[in-house]
């Protein structure tokens, strides 16, 4: 410890008396300064900043001095390494950074930038001014020499500068913004690091100010980028796009030119955006779809420009065709008028079926669009389109067959057909990731069939049956309820919820079950199967047999799944039986399933959740939510309230009923979302609740 001591009190002596020879300069490497926050503490201490600040300035402002000039510079690295010192004793030291102020601005006012020796040492200058707590003026200036540094020839020194850049422009933003336009002229540079760079830090200088500007430069550039910067690059433009558009046709504009340059390279989740933009906003709709209609007229190659188009001709092809456009432009926005007959539209989507390089996904997007404008046009269109769906009956896919087959049916419901395909409500961003069913207080709802993408991905399979890819033989032989959840990707739940339960209700022992018929077909019902999958129609369709292959089409006469106040087997009427199941127990709380069956009604099961709460304390906010597999309908009351007292000095209720349109063959599930807060922390756990098949 005091040959340490000794160490820093010599060396601060020595610097008192420098001289520009070998041995000084050794002793002033910054690590000895860097080699611990003491050491930094004690060089303040001994005053080492003034006498650096004066050594520095006499480099500067001496004379030529040809034992230590290099390109008439005097003693370069000597010049680096005390500003690297510098750096060092004033980085987070206001009281150092003031004494420096004067000698850095000197250093950068007075050092040559016409060779590197100069760059050399006003790129230290720069480092240091922006790491030490300098003056707001001093790094403008510092800002302003790697601006200079962008129009050096130099590509090292331009690679530099802009790296820089990218790291100091979070610290003064409007200082790097007047340089935008020579940071720009960097994306034209051969050298792929030079443009890698430049749009790394064109990313971060977008703003609401200069969108307009920067997005065209964008564009410029991704007209003529090479492929390894057009995935980043598109995805970022459609990120600043809808970060900061200034309105919401030009948010249209753009995107759509950016589907229409980048093509392939367009992320999944675009069209889903644009989508839901245009069906959220009623005065955007007529603009949108016009444009959307002369994009996919000039390019038909691009498929999710197709899809996007497609749907919106689908669902406001009215708009399209009618004759009074609204004339609705805002500021700058350009109001755009055309002239197209409902032949035209139709032919359009012909063509764009009928192109071999069309691919089957958005050739379902043409079929429902074809149907949709069955209500939108005049019915003297009707069996043009009827006989266009039908010759897609025999498709080799099974997605388009299954289409045509269901749109054909409803051709024959005329009553119902303008209701079903009436447009659709507002498009909420990530509605369409949530599959499955949700059930809040004071909410009655069932479990959404999956949409065609979903159904592709489930294969028609039962969450609660098997594994993805694995066969199952013995659906009616007895209820598949594992006693944790199926670790998959295809857990429905679990995109609601979110990774397995941290709790799980053990579920009692169950008893093998008889076989399971089928009820017969109901042919009364037809209409709603037939658009279970494709127009999310509120029940789950139940299978038809129990050999039915995974992934095969539901049957037409399939039997609806009971609705909550249906009773079909009024017969079966029998005393009560309450069945208790405790489904948690953790941080003193305990919640208690009590399940009756309400006599005469077999496929009902009415469940009280108790909630008690042990602790000292009482938990706030709290609230359950439950989610079930699709062969079930749930209903959640409101709860009795969202405080549980402390001591169980009380309980709160929640009832929620449950219908099961398989009853005797699959048995009640649950997963329970709990929330609650326990003296003041929030707290978030999800459990597995299972029943008795008898319930």
């Amino acid at each position: 410890r005091g040959d340490a001591e000794n160490e820093k009190r010599r060396l601060a002596s020595l610097l008192q008396d420098l001289e520009e020879d070998a041995s000084t300069y050794n002793r002033l490497r910054p690590s000895k300064a860097n080699s611990a926050h003491e050491t930094i503490v004690f060089y303040r201490k001994q005053q080492v900043v003034p006498v650096l600040v004066r050594l520095l300035k006499n480099l500067v402002l001496s004379g030529y001095a040809p034992e230590h000039d290099v390109s008439g510079i005097t003693d370069p690295f000597l010049q680096v390494k005390i500003l690297r010192l510098l750096r060092l004793l004033g980085k987070g030291d206001p009281e150092s950074s003031d004494q420096m102020n004067d000698i850095l601005a000197q250093v950068a006012t007075n050092t040559e930038s016409t060779k590197n020796v100069g760059n050399s040492i006003l790129y230290e200058s720069v480092q240091t001014i922006m790491a030490i707590e300098s003056e707001g003026g001093l790094k403008v200036m510092a800002i302003n020499i790697l601006g200079r540094f962008l129009l050096n020839r130099d590509n090292n020194i331009r690679y530099v500068a802009l790296n820089t850049l990218s790291k100091v422009v979070s610290s003064d933003l409007q200082a790097v913004q007047r340089h935008r336009n020579t940071i720009v002229d960097c994306l034209k540079d051969p050298d792929v690091s030079i443009r890698r760079r430049a749009l790394d830090l064109i990313y971060s200088l977008v703003n609401e100010s200069n969108i307009r500007i920067l997005v065209r430069e964008l564009l410029n550039f991704l007209l003529i980028s090479d492929a390894q910067f057009r995935p980043e690059l598109v995805a970022k433009l459609c990120m600043v796009t809808e970060k900061y558009s200034p309105s919401k046709r030009w948010h249209v504009d753009t995107i759509l030119r950016v589907m229409s340059i980048g093509g392939a390279f367009v992320p999944d989740d675009v069209p889903n955006n644009l989508i839901g933009l245009i069906s959220a906003n009623t005065e955007l709709q007529s603009y949108a779809v016009q444009k959307l209609y002369l994009a996919i007229t000039q390019d038909s190659q691009h498929q999710h420009l197709l899809q996007v188009g497609l749907w919106c001709v689908g669902e406001f092809g009215d708009l399209l065709v009618a004759t009074d456009k609204p004339n609705d432009a805002k500021g700058d926005d350009e109001n755009i008028s055309i002239s197209v007959s409902e032949v035209d539209v139709l032919n359009l989507i012909e063509a764009v079926l009928r192109d071999p390089l069309t691919t089957t996904s958005t050739k379902q997007y043409g079929l429902t669009a074809l149907m949709k404008l069955t209500s939108r046009f005049s019915t003297q269109h009707v069996q043009r389109i009827k006989n266009t769906i039908d010759t897609y009956k025999s498709s080799i896919h099974v997605e388009l067959q299954q289409r045509s087959c269901e749109y054909s049916q409803l051709f024959k419901w005329d009553q119902i057909r303008p209701g079903v395909l009436d447009r659709m409500p507002a498009y909420e961003k990530g509605e369409n990731d949530m599959i499955g069913e949700v059930a809040a207080p004071t909410t009655t709802s069932s479990a959404p069939a999956p949409s065609s993408a979903a159904t592709d991905l489930l294969g028609g399979m039962d969450m609660f049956d098997t594994r993805p890819g694995q066969p199952n033989n013995n659906r009616s032989a007895q209820p598949q309820i594992p006693a944790q959840p199926v670790q998959s990707g295809l857990d429905l739940l679990a995109d609601i919820f979110g990774p397995s339960p941290t709790t799980s209700a053990p579920a009692p022992t169950l008893a093998p079950t008889s076989s399971y018929k089928p009820p017969a077909a109901q042919p009364s019902n037809n209409s709603v199967n037939l658009l279970g999958d494709l127009l999310g129609d509120t029940l789950a369709p139940t299978p038809s047999s129990s050999s039915m292959p995974l992934g095969a089409d539901l049957p037409i006469a399939a039997a609806p799944a009971p609705s909550i106040a249906q009773n079909p087997n009024p017969s079966s009427a029998s005393t009560p039986q309450l069945i208790t199941i405790n489904g948690y127990n953790k941080n003193g709380i305990i919640i208690n399933f009590d399940a009756t069956k309400p006599p005469g009604q077999a496929h009902l099961t009415a469940i009280n959740a108790v909630t008690t709460n042990s602790n000292n304390f009482p938990i706030q906010n709290y609230s359950i939510q439950a989610a079930v597999p699709k062969h079930l309908k749930i209903q959640i009351a409101p709860a009795s309230g969202n405080v549980v007292p402390g001591g169980n000095g009380g309980k709160v209720t929640q009832v929620i009923r449950i219908a099961n349109s398989m009853q005797g063959q699959k048995a009640i599930v649950l997963r329970v979302k709990i929330d609650y807060t326990a003296n003041g922390t929030p707290v978030t756990d999800t459990i597995d609740v299972s029943f008795p098949p008898s319930l």
